[in-house]
């Protein structure tokens, strides 16, 4: 299973920064509540198919408030997971 680091970046908000499975990920984004995005699942789904060597970006522009999910896969597992919030 692999770890993912990822940061989420919106307009007029501190950015959110985490270490975590694409399962966590999945479960944050739900929490958040984004404007404008489509269900998590989706996003994660996306994010899959779009990364590249590891890593990808993920851009959100629909509504008032656009935001970006940028990540790199660390390939590793047994780490401790975290979430950072501002």
């Amino acid at each position: 299973m692999n770890i993912y680091a990822w940061k989420l970046s919106m307009s007029d908000e501190a950015a959110i920064e985490g270490t975590s499975t694409l399962d966590e990920l999945e479960r944050c984004l739900d929490d958040l509540a984004l404007p404008g995005a489509p269900p998590s699942k989706q996003i994660i789904s996306t994010m899959q198919v779009m990364e590249h060597e590891g890593q990808g970006v993920y851009r959100q522009r629909a509504g008032d408030k656009p935001w970006t999910l940028l990540w790199v896969a660390l390939r590793r597992t047994g780490a401790a997971n975290r979430i950072t919030r501002p």
